[in-house]
Parts: structure tokens; sequence; C-alpha cells
């Protein structure tokens, strides 16, 4: 009513790419113009997710990964199945060099992976 932009947190308590589904259509169902989840762990079931809510869907940074190789594979996996960005918080912040962690995360949602045809 304000016209301010939503964004929503759909973080299902069950980790099943179903269960992510359902929550993110519930929020852009109850007025989100963004919906932030996890990764679902394959190309395939984030393709799901995506494909299945009807407004862009973020990745979320999710917890400290293994590696800064390991976080950009999920950010290239995860814009390949559509995402329409990501949000990087710790795994950027303490990164030794966020500057240039920044840029390549930056070159995989602008100029990355391919993507693959979507419902968001």
């Amino acid at each position: 009513a304000l016209g301010l932009p939503v964004i929503a947190m759909a973080y299902p308590n069950a980790g099943s790419p179903g269960a992510t589904l359902h929550a993110v259509h519930a929020a852009a169902e109850l007025g989100a113009v963004l919906v932030q989840t996890h990764y679902t762990g394959s190309v395939e079931s984030f393709l799901e997710v995506v494909r299945g809510c009807p407004v862009p869907v973020l990745v979320a940074g999710g917890p400290m990964a293994s590696s800064p190789d390991a976080f950009l594979g999920m950010v290239r996996d995860a814009m390949a199945a559509g995402a329409g960005g990501v949000t990087a918080g710790r795994n950027l912040f303490q990164n030794p060099d966020p500057a240039r962690f920044a840029a390549q995360i930056a070159n995989l949602v602008f100029a990355g992976a391919p993507r693959v045809a979507t419902g968001g």
C-alpha cells in the first residue's frame, strides 16, 4: 500500500526442495517482490524452486563455505538455475580480499553462467 518493495526471507524448517518451493511461493503470494532462500544443493533442485516462484529468487550466502571456490561454485550453480541474484554476508566480509571476492561474485551474477528459462 505504501509502494515499498518487500523482500521476504523464506527458510522452511524442512530443507527439501519441495518445502523450499512452497515457502518461496507463499512469500510471493503474500506480496514479496523478491524472495531470499537457501540453495537446495543442486542446479536441478534449485531450478524447480526458481521456476515455481512468480518473483525473482535470491540465493542466500548461508553459513561460511568450506572455501571461497566452494562458495563461488554455489553462486555459479544458483545463477545457472535462474536465481535473480545472491545475498552474500559472511562469505564476502570474512574473505581476506573482500573487494576482489565481490568482483568475482558480481562476475557470476551479471556476466557468468548462462541461465535457463525461469518462471519468475
